[in-house]
């Protein structure tokens, strides 16, 4: 597929120059917009040298002065997944990037995950209704979910924001 508004670099040019030449200018929130190819969750990769190369990785590593560690990320402080801007990338875990994820209130648990088969209001309603005596067995048939959701939830080891 041809990218609307993004044409070829000139040839020769080093890998630094072309993701100048493909990221539209800043943004209002600082945001420089890759605008050639992108990966299946939108972020802009760039083939260089017959490898293919996310862009936020390759700035990551400029920024740094140095590879992106075996195991880090380049995680995004916009949460921009075309975003091209240097001073948005850090280098963390995929553990760092799930947290600051959540932090901001983007992850999906409780009844925003689209797997979710309980509602807050009944997960809290198991819970006391555990408190008050009912079984694991007679909750899990009740509610339609098995016997190790039950357990998991009244240990707390599921939704956990509750």
């Amino acid at each position: 597929m041809k990218y609307a508004n993004a044409p070829h670099a000139p040839y020769g040019w080093t890998l630094l120059q072309r993701i100048e030449w493909h990221s539209l200018p800043p943004d209002a929130n600082g945001c420089r917009i890759w605008r050639a190819a992108r990966t299946a969750k939108g972020y802009g990769k760039v083939n260089y040298k017959g490898k293919m190369f996310t862009v936020s990785r390759v700035l990551l590593a400029k920024k740094l002065g140095r590879d992106i560690l075996p195991g880090m990320e380049a995680c995004h402080t916009c949460d921009v997944p075309p975003c091209c801007t240097e001073d948005h990338l850090f280098e963390g875990t995929h553990g760092d990037n799930q947290v600051d994820m959540a932090r901001k209130g983007r992850s999906l648990y409780g009844e925003r995950h689209n797997l979710a088969k309980l509602s807050d209001m009944q997960v809290l309603e198991i819970r006391a209704a555990w408190g008050r005596g009912h079984s694991r067995r007679h909750l899990a048939h009740q509610y339609g979910v098995s016997w190790g959701m039950i357990d998991r939830i009244v240990r707390r080891q599921n939704w956990t924001h509750l």
